[in-house]
């Protein structure tokens, strides 16, 4: 899994630069992009093994794919948007896997949103910004803060 995850990292830095060295040349960058593709096809194998996601989460990976959801190219950016949903679609994937997964891209496009541990964590941020999940059920009304015991983001906590 690491190295599929370098592979991508890799491509995503390559076809970044060739893209700012040659912004008007698509002939210089075009093959970059076929590679990137292609490494995001080879990623989706993760989604058979979904109990090694908390260690994808730990490659940093989650942030990369996501810049990539803006990417000029709109075959990489759906790629990514298939990739994610046969994530987050697994068969046999643990809530704890997939929390971890969620949290994790949350928190990536959330990086300074208030957290209760300091740690950026979707658990945190839905709480801090008072999400309905966290509201009295008995009242509308939001549920003062400091009476609810912040939920965890999954194993061990939350993602650092």
């Amino acid at each position: 899994m690491k190295s599929m995850v370098l592979a991508v990292e890799k491509r995503i830095n390559e076809n970044m630069t060739l893209r700012m060295k040659y912004p008007d040349s698509p002939d210089k960058f075009m093959e970059s992009e076929l590679e990137l593709f292609s490494n995001l096809k080879r990623l989706r194998a993760l989604a058979t093994v979904p109990e090694l996601y908390p260690t994808f989460v730990k490659t940093k990976c989650v942030p990369s794919l996501l810049s990539l959801l803006s990417h000029e190219n709109s075959d990489i950016s759906i790629e990514v948007v298939d990739l994610l949903h046969e994530l987050t679609d697994a068969t046999g994937a643990e809530t704890e896997d997939l929390t971890v997964l969620v949290c994790r891209a949350i928190a990536a496009e959330a990086p300074a949103a208030p957290s209760m541990c300091n740690q950026p964590c979707a658990c945190a941020i839905c709480f801090n910004l008072r999400i309905p999940i966290f509201q009295d059920k008995s009242s509308s009304e939001d549920v003062n803060a400091s009476s609810l015991t912040r939920p965890s983001c999954g194993p061990g906590g939350c993602i650092s």
